[in-house]
């Protein structure tokens, strides 16, 4: 059994995904700003479809709205796939929930009571335990979309987290999640990662919204949290009924009545019981 701390072995995880998606162009770096970036730049020089770019760290690792993923060095998992092949253009959202599933239910197989906090975040052990980000380009009439997922493996690794972060959270935290020798192998779950989001993109791909709604709902975070959020400009305050990734997130307002927000424009900037001020 391999330490968490061994760097990255792109022949172990080259020959794991051998004939699928996500096997045909692997890079496995040392150090970069982002993997996220690295792809985008690739894809702009003709990287295919599938390409994967994973990292032992990155320097800039990044989130939504500005905010930045710490990546201790082969403390974490940190790695960007490259989507040619997308969805339309009004179902691009729908990406980061089927990302998050393939997260969640890779943790859920393996003993960790993973949930999704709509739109990007995986939690488990009482804080954030992996984020995914989803960069979206155009080049004339293609688009194509890079999803960055970044997974904590070890919490003492992660010594200074912005103020405003929900609490952190790592795989080694939970006996149940722990390998032999207390840590998880970097490549085998990177692979086992990339294998359940091929299954989730190809279920997108073939329509199954139903699907993607049922398994959304059966492991949000949210459901029943009372929640504030902006929509456009405007603030809205109430309880979560159910957070819907194609439909959006529908709230049981002040006012007594029930209100769905759009989830293309809407911001969660807190939830009762897991932040106190902090904007997610």
């Amino acid at each position: 059994m391999r330490h968490a701390a061994t760097p990255l072995r792109h022949s172990r995880v080259a020959n794991a995904l051998a004939g699928t998606r996500f096997g045909q162009a692997i890079t496995v770096l040392g150090r970069v700003g982002s993997t996220s970036d690295v792809l985008l730049a690739r894809a702009r020089a003709n990287a295919p479809d599938g390409a994967v770019i994973a990292a032992d760290t990155q320097t800039g690792g990044r989130g939504r709205r500005g905010t930045t993923w710490i990546s201790p060095a082969r403390q974490g998992l940190y790695f960007s796939c490259l989507l040619r092949r997308v969805p339309p253009m009004d179902q691009l959202r729908l990406l980061a929930p089927c990302a998050g599933l393939a997260v969640v239910s890779v943790l859920r197989a393996s003993g960790v009571p993973a949930l999704l906090k709509w739109p990007n975040d995986v939690l488990a052990h009482g804080g954030k335990l992996a984020g995914i980000l989803v960069d979206v380009c155009t080049e004339g009439t293609r688009t194509h979309a890079v999803i960055g997922i970044g997974v904590n493996l070890r919490l003492d690794a992660l010594t200074k987290l912005p103020e405003a972060a929900l609490p952190a959270a790592a795989l080694a935290a939970g006996t149940n999640a722990q390998r032999s020798d207390g840590l998880w192998l970097r490549e085998e779950l990177l692979c086992a990662l990339l294998h359940s989001l091929e299954a989730e993109l190809a279920a997108l791909e073939r329509g199954e919204f139903e699907r993607l709604r049922a398994n959304y709902r059966s492991v949000d975070a949210l459901r029943g949290h009372n929640i504030v959020a902006l929509c456009g400009e405007n603030t809205v305050r109430g309880r979560v009924l159910e957070c819907d990734p194609v439909h959006g997130l529908l709230l049981h307002t002040a006012d007594q009545s029930q209100q769905r927000l759009d989830p293309a424009r809407t911001h969660i900037t807190w939830v009762e019981g897991l932040s106190a001020t902090a904007r997610l």
